[in-house]
């Protein structure tokens, strides 16, 4: 939970570590929770706060993910953690069919 930034946010964390969570695939997962979470919430703030007040709320609870200083989108976040799940489920089921067979 702490390295994916779910418990603490990833701007809070030294830069050498922020650019290793943004390697990890549940950093993307958490974003995008937290994006699901927040958007409506931060809809309705636009009604009666300022555009900047608004930005620094989204920012402080890393609404939005930056890969070594870009800005990931949402359909990014979405193939990240597809294709990871896609990758990591063909491992374990390659590294079960061989045991199977040992």
């Amino acid at each position: 939970g702490f390295i994916c930034g779910a418990y603490m946010p990833i701007r809070t964390m030294g830069q050498g570590m922020q650019y290793f969570v943004s390697l990890l695939p549940g950093t993307y997962a958490t974003v995008l929770f937290r994006q699901g979470f927040l958007n409506s919430v931060l809809n309705r703030m636009r009604e009666t706060l300022p555009q900047g007040m608004i930005n620094g709320i989204a920012s402080g609870f890393d609404v939005k993910m930056s890969f070594f200083g870009h800005d990931v989108s949402t359909l990014a976040l979405i193939l990240v953690i597809s294709i990871s799940t896609i990758v990591l489920l063909g491992v374990f089921l390659f590294i079960n069919k061989f045991k199977k067979k040992n």
